[in-house]
């Protein structure tokens, strides 16, 4: 394995082994690593809609909780779809608003694509429901009465 001078720099002190330069190489990719992972959390939690189409949106969810399992810390569909769920904009507001009642839960893929399709119901009131999207198989999902999700 080879390193740049200038890492090298960085580790090196007089009288270290080869095992501590390893370990002192280790550290500092180490804490690169979680200084990362903080980020892109603080980037996740942060990133809202706004004038983007909801593909873009969830395409760059997608992309930072990618980057996070990459880095050994990942997001489960059940916290990324509660980011999506609070940084949909407002006109989003209806579609989105069973999303965290539905029994079977749905996956992150099957929640992006909620606020492009229509929902109906087999009766007024009823709580069993067909999500209907571009792309989406219909799925028919009971619509729990208890609080959202948090």
């Amino acid at each position: 394995m080879r390193v740049s001078t200038e890492i090298f720099n960085l580790v090196h002190y007089d009288g270290a082994s080869a095992a501590d330069l390893w370990a002192a190489l280790h550290q500092l990719f180490q804490d690169n690593v979680d200084a990362r992972a903080n980020n892109l959390h603080t980037e996740l939690q942060n990133t809202v809609q706004g004038d983007s189409p909801v593909s873009v949106y969830c395409q760059r969810l997608k992309a930072i909780a990618d980057e996070l399992r990459e880095l050994g810390d990942p997001i489960d569909d059940h916290q990324l779809i509660n980011v999506l769920l609070i940084g949909l904009s407002e006109r989003f507001d209806k579609q989105t608003s069973f999303i965290p009642m539905m029994r079977p839960r749905l996956s992150f893929a099957e929640a992006a694509v909620v606020p492009h399709g229509a929902r109906s119901c087999s009766a007024p009131g009823s709580t069993n429901c067909t999500i209907a999207a571009p792309g989406f198989i219909n799925r028919t999902t009971t619509a729990a009465r208890m609080a959202p999700i948090s």
